[in-house]
């Protein structure tokens, strides 16, 4: 699961006839569920959801964190895109997506962070840094980056 919008990197419905199953079930922003439902993926159901609202699938729980840039066009908040914090089997995972370190992903405490590093649509590899530090999660996991030059930037600011 990474944040979540329509943007082709986040959303490639070829992709996820692919993976999906009978029984699998989407997760999605409340502003993406005509999209989805467009596709007819022939899974067990598809859930939109807000920021900040929370849904338990059997024993997974999932809550909407707003996701967006601070400073920049790409991802504004008024769009309610979202992060997921879910837990599971007694762990937590932050699937960032496109954000910058915003006062909502400050507040979120997990064992593992997906953390965007690649700069201009989200953190950059020294922000993200800064933002795990801060954060202190168990394991950090960088993500949304185009060049290796990144993870060894992101590293470096780390150990800091």
């Amino acid at each position: 699961m990474e944040g979540a919008h329509e943007h082709f990197d986040h959303y490639s419905p070829e992709d996820i006839k692919k993976v999906i199953k009978a029984d699998t079930r989407i997760v999605c922003p409340n502003s993406m569920l005509a999209v989805m439902e467009a596709n007819a993926f022939p899974v067990q159901a598809v859930y939109g959801m807000d920021p900040y609202e929370s849904r338990d699938f059997e024993g997974v729980k999932c809550e909407g964190i707003p996701s967006y840039n601070i400073g920049k066009p790409f991802h504004p908040k008024e769009n309610n895109w979202l992060a997921y914090l879910v837990e599971l089997d007694g762990r937590t995972y932050f699937a960032m997506g496109d954000t910058d370190a915003t006062p909502e992903a400050m507040k979120v405490v997990a064992d593992v962070v997906f953390v965007p590093i690649g700069g201009k649509y989200t953190m950059d590899a020294a922000e993200a840094a800064a933002f795990i530090k801060e954060n202190k999660p168990g394991l950090a996991v960088p993500i949304h980056y185009a060049e290796e030059a990144d993870v060894e930037t992101f590293k470096k600011c780390l150990v800091k």
